[in-house]
């Protein structure tokens, strides 16, 4: 019997250990191992704080723009930006945040959660995480990489894009256990070993196989940033997505720079074959700027129709979906105009 005791207590020892260890694995030591709070590496989608991309400091938020804090500083307008490549190039956050200033004569803080390669899902993952952050406007300006989700067989499409990324999947253990999720991402990585996000054409070989059934999804995302939004006192701005293809587009034509895009530079120039075949992104664009402003409608939202305003101008784009430094100036200088009486009366 004592034998029988020590043997139960030994056990118990062990599982009370391994208890620990786990716990110490959750709340302590990966999270010191990214430098991130727990909160945000279970979200995912996050730059590494303190790094420098393209002259741009990673705060300790994992996004770029001013480290804020939970409490917002009286007389301050407190903005947050969710997008992709698009919000993130050319340091649009500190531009876009002179620009509001200049405008408003506001002090203006900013926080740019806009990372390359992220979608409308990531947006939604990312609003959840920021909401308590006391935010006045909630600016969205995002979309061309949804279309990547369309590149798989029907019975592989899901509205939470999980075929782009593990990262996408969400449920009570995933979003709760550090160990799970890294566990479940490597282990999809192994079953599904495929480029996370970017799909090269013409060698993908479902081409919008799912039928544009990213655009529903895009809807529901969008759905949710709105409500989020509000919810958290928020006042969302919705922006349709501004782009450039000419009609005698070709990847011949854009490697040997003979097209109308202006990018001295060569800055995150991108062929649109990235995405997908020209008058296949023509479609899915078209399509969601027509989700935006029907959203902006039905919900009372405001709504900035830089598409109206800017596609087709070659003059103020590098690529299909990505502005030069001209096109910056003109973007920031429209949100502005836009957002001037909104954000003077905070």
């Amino acid at each position: 019997m004592p034998g029988v005791m020590r043997r139960h207590a030994f056990a118990l020892y062990c599982l009370l250990l391994s208890l620990f260890a786990v716990l110490a694995a959750e709340c302590v030591l990966i999270p010191q191992l990214y430098g991130l709070p727990r909160a945000t590496l279970l979200a995912g989608f996050a730059a590494t704080p303190g790094e420098m991309v393209d002259g741009q400091r990673i705060n300790r938020l994992g996004f770029t723009g001013d480290d804020i804090r939970l409490e917002k500083p009286a007389g301050t307008v407190r903005v947050l930006v969710l997008g992709s490549s698009t919000m993130f190039n050319r340091h649009m956050g500190e531009r876009l945040k002179q620009a509001l200033q200049q405008k408003t004569g506001k002090t203006i803080e900013l926080l740019d959660a806009g990372i390359r390669s992220h979608t409308t899902r990531a947006d939604v993952v990312k609003l959840q995480l920021l909401a308590p952050y006391q935010w006045d406007v909630v600016l969205f300006y995002n979309g061309i990489n949804d279309l990547w989700a369309n590149h798989v067989l029907p019975e592989d499409f899901h509205e939470d894009y999980r075929q782009l990324d593990p990262w996408n999947r969400r449920n009570l253990l995933l979003d709760n256990s550090l160990l799970a999720r890294y566990s479940y991402n490597a282990l999809h990585g192994k079953i599904q070993p495929q480029p996370r996000y970017q799909f090269v054409f013409p060698k993908k070989p479902y081409i919008n196989a799912a039928n544009f059934a990213s655009v529903p999804a895009f809807a529901g995302h969008l759905e949710q940033i709105i409500a989020t939004s509000k919810k958290s006192g928020a006042k969302p701005v919705l922006m349709t997505l501004a782009f450039h293809l000419p009609d005698n587009y070709s990847r011949q034509a854009f490697l040997d720079k003979s097209l109308d895009y202006s990018n001295p530079d060569n800055y995150d120039s991108r062929d649109v074959y990235n995405w997908g075949p020209p008058d296949f992104v023509r479609e899915g664009l078209s399509r969601e700027n027509a989700i935006i402003r029907d959203m902006a409608k039905k919900y009372d939202v405001t709504l900035i129709d830089v598409d109206a305003k800017m596609s087709g101008q070659g003059r103020w784009f590098g690529d299909v979906c990505h502005f030069n430094d001209a096109g910056v100036d003109v973007f920031t200088a429209l949100v502005a105009e836009a957002l001037q009486e909104s954000l003077a009366t905070k």
